[in-house]
């Protein structure tokens, strides 16, 4: 699809967490909605398991670098911009530095994975992020974002995340895909709201092959989609060769049925993808699943999501990460 001129677009400048993080969009164009910022929570939480799980392995290792993150199709660089933010007010607090969980507000411990000191330092989750994207105009804004927000941990890719050479793998691949076939619904006559709702710069099995070849052998790919469309995504995750490990059923209202789905997959690390558990009509079956309530009544949100919409990440990692 053939882009007009942009440069002259209306902007607005909003923001997130308080409008701590500034977010610049194009008035009439694609517009960030909450989530970007479930699947940025998101991320932290299961990089967190990630950075904690390889110190038990060897709690004797000096790889203090952190993790690699990789944000696709990232539109406004919302995604990793959020993830950074929430990984810095996480450090901020002094949530994993040993004090007592009375003081600090501490995690404390996830069964037999402590969050504390020298195991999992919030300042070592993540090392550096990268953020790919192909449309011109998204490029343009994902670049205005990270300099609004000084944000010198992550690097903008303009690229076609199909033909990118990466110069190595990632430890967390984050994505907010398109969720149509061009050939399915009416495409939006502007061409950012097309390209982020319908898979017009790639299918989605394209996609989830570029992640699953961008991803370290011991990484995980977190992903954020219509909870009606899931099984379609989870589908393709198996039958590239990924195992699903993880799906968070994300309700509105407590007696509401899910409206989206986050799902993290990994490496199978088998000799071939599993094709019986492709066709099942639960392709997740064996995953972990979980659920979060966005809203306690009209318009209020949940404690949880009341206080990461103000940038504050403890409340979700304590519920999410089941923390006594």
């Amino acid at each position: 699809m053939k882009e007009p001129l942009f440069e002259d677009w209306p902007l607005t400048e909003d923001g997130i967490f308080g409008r701590a993080v500034t977010i610049f969009q194009h008035r009439k164009g694609y517009r960030f909605s909450i989530d970007a910022v479930l699947l940025a929570a998101f991320a932290l939480e299961r990089a967190l398991l990630s950075r904690a799980s390889l110190h038990a392995e060897d709690s004797s290792s000096p790889d203090k670098q952190g993790l690699r993150l990789l944000d696709l199709c990232t539109g406004s660089a919302i995604v990793p911009l959020a993830t950074l933010f929430l990984m810095k007010r996480l450090e901020e607090t002094s949530l994993l530095q040993g004090d007592s969980p009375e003081e600090t507000g501490s995690l404390g411990a996830v069964g037999e994975i402590s969050f504390r000191g020298d195991v999992a330092s919030a300042a070592a989750i993540f090392s550096h992020a990268w953020a790919v994207e192909v449309q011109d105009s998204m490029a343009q804004l994902a670049r205005a974002n990270i300099e609004a927000n000084h944000q010198e941990k992550l690097t903008l890719i303009h690229a076609d995340l199909r033909a990118w050479e990466a110069p190595h793998l990632f430890d967390v691949v984050t994505c907010n895909p398109p969720y149509q076939p061009v050939e399915a619904g009416d495409v939006s006559k502007h061409p950012e709201r097309a390209v982020a709702r319908h898979e017009i710069h790639g299918r989605l099995q394209e996609i989830v092959q570029a992640a699953k070849e961008l991803m370290h052998p011991e990484g995980r790919s977190l992903w954020v989609f219509p909870a009606d469309r899931g099984v379609r995504l989870q589908r393709l995750l198996v039958e590239a060769g990924l195992r699903l490990t993880h799906q968070r059923l994300i309700h509105p209202f407590e007696d509401s049925a899910p409206n989206l789905l986050l799902l993290e997959a990994c490496h199978a690390h088998e000799a071939s993808p599993s094709k019986a558990a492709s066709k099942r009509s639960d392709p997740a079956q064996d995953a972990e699943t979980t659920r979060l309530v966005l809203y306690k009544s009209h318009r209020v949100y949940t404690p949880v999501m009341d206080a990461l919409l103000q940038g504050d990440p403890i409340p979700w990692l304590r519920e999410t990460l089941r923390v006594a």
